[in-house]
């Protein structure tokens, strides 16, 4: 069933619930940026088949979600708490007490960082994270990470932070001009399903966007914020990911004792690639469900 919810600061925001016969407990998929409920069909139905209930959040300012009145099209955020604090509220509104317990979390990409700082502010409600391709890095090739960040802060103190970072494509990539899937079939079915009315694509992010991810890069990759996540933790990382530097991921799975899975031939979306690789991120992400749903029932 799909539903809307209004946030803390009443922006409209739509969710979706799938339930499973005798689910042995509740995946809640937090999306990456410009992601939409839809995309992750095909990962909700194989969860289902393996035995999951499935919770889905379209992030504010994306899908069917709420957007900036002065321009739909520009990812923005005021302040990357927002993120956390709307996954932990659909939680208590609609995830607990409706869908099975345990709850895990997996996050894709801007999902995985938005993932760590929901497990950080709400300590013992989760009982896992598969964190895929998360974001806790910038690859740029032209700029180094602290001039980027400069140049944000600038924005935001000088009453820019609501502009786009960069020029709009006049229309989305093709195949064979991108770099994050090498599934044909998974790329051209996510753009169609992103171009319903109303349009899920979005543009360039705004400074503010930028200037409040990187700070929580910063501050959520602190040995000691990562030292007050315990639940057990999955990381997966393709490895021609390039969105996300790998050093970066390794640092993270390391530094969280995590079980670090890298496939060699994924790019960034890990979940829509080609069978032989998405089967092994399938087949690394239930196995770990399996094992701590498992331990949470002996517990």
């Amino acid at each position: 069933m799909t539903g809307r919810m209004r946030a803390f600061d009443g922006v409209g925001l739509r969710y979706a619930l799938y339930g499973c016969e005798k689910a042995r407990a509740t995946v809640m998929i937090v999306a990456g940026r410009s992601e939409f409920i839809e995309k992750y069909a095909e990962t909700v139905s194989d969860l289902r088949q393996a035995g999951y209930a499935v919770a889905v959040l379209d992030l504010r300012g994306q899908g069917g979600s709420d957007r900036r009145p002065e321009d739909r099209n520009i990812g923005h955020i005021e302040r990357f708490s927002d993120y956390p604090r709307d996954i932990l509220d659909f939680l208590e509104q609609h995830v607990r007490g409706t869908m099975p317990a345990p709850c895990f979390l997996l996050g894709h990409s801007l999902g995985g960082l938005i993932a760590l700082s929901a497990a950080e502010s709400g300590r013992e409600r989760f009982a896992g994270l598969v964190l895929a391709a998360p974001f806790v890095g910038l690859r740029h090739d032209r700029y180094p990470t602290w001039l980027i960040r400069s140049a944000a802060w600038l924005a935001c103190h000088t009453g820019r932070g609501g502009r786009q970072t960069g020029v709009a494509r006049t229309a989305p990539p093709r195949f064979e001009d991108q770099h994050h899937t090498s599934d044909r079939t998974r790329y051209e079915r996510n753009l169609q399903a992103a171009r319903h009315d109303p349009p899920y694509l979005l543009g360039p992010v705004s400074y503010g966007w930028l200037s409040a991810c990187i700070g929580e890069i910063k501050r959520m990759t602190k040995p000691e914020r990562l030292a007050s996540i315990s639940c057990p933790v999955l990381v997966l990382s393709g490895g021609r990911d390039s969105v996300i530097p790998a050093d970066a991921q390794a640092r993270l799975a390391e530094r969280l004792g995590a079980h670090h899975v890298v496939l060699p031939e994924s790019g960034h979306e890990i979940f829509q690639e080609a069978d032989a690789t998405r089967d092994r991120a399938l087949e690394a992400t239930i196995g770990f469900l399996d094992t701590h749903s498992a331990a949470t029932d002996n517990g």
